[in-house]
């Protein structure tokens, strides 16, 4: 049952976000995604600076609460197909942006917060804006950690092919001189050959 287990592990395409590696992959990805998006739309340095300082903020929330999910659910994606898992991989960022957005909104209107990631005034905007975002990013990102995969398994079934062609023509030389090495042991030292046999 483990041995299954780690098998479906090995198996699913989405990787593991637990891992040191793929937690500092995330973090840089996200505040590159933050510093684009505050360039697209800044309209002056000063402004810039403290929109990337915000913008930082909710997408490194976004992108490591994505992450830790991911992880935790990891064990449930493996068990189910590839579709499947993917279904979930996609909704689980989905989930939290909205999650996120609609608590920025919140603690905005009680005064709680003073900047926000939130930039219009309409909560159906800023839902539909970041929702977006984070459709085109988590399809673009799923896809390719597909391909990746589906590329690494072809490669290693084609590897795993390769070894066993040339086992096939190892094996029967291997026979072919073991025979032809008791057949001249056979008139010298008849005992020896006996063993071989036997072995």
């Amino acid at each position: 049952m483990t041995d299954r287990s780690n098998h479906a592990i090995i198996d699913l395409f989405v990787p593991d976000f637990c891992q040191p590696q793929a937690v500092a992959i995330i973090v840089i990805g996200a505040e590159l995604l933050a510093f684009v998006l505050v360039i697209a739309g800044a309209n002056s340095w000063a402004t810039g600076i403290e929109q990337l300082a915000i913008t930082s903020l909710y997408v490194q929330w976004a992108a490591l609460v994505s992450a830790g999910l991911l992880c935790v659910s990891r064990h449930l994606l493996a068990r189910l197909s590839t579709w499947q898992s993917a279904v979930i991989a996609f909704s689980i960022p989905m989930l939290v942006n909205l999650a996120l957005t609609l608590a920025s909104h919140l603690l905005q209107n009680q005064g709680l917060l003073s900047g926000s990631w939130t930039t219009h005034s309409s909560l159906l905007l800023d839902l539909l804006r970041n929702l977006t975002i984070t459709a085109i990013v988590s399809g673009v990102l799923l896809r390719y950690l597909y391909l990746r995969h589906e590329t690494a398994k072809s490669l290693a079934a084609e590897h795993q092919a390769r070894i066993d062609a040339l086992q096939s023509r190892i094996r029967p030389h291997f026979l072919f001189n073991s025979l032809n090495t008791i057949i001249s042991l056979v008139r010298d030292q008849p005992v020896r050959a006996e063993e071989l046999c036997r072995i």
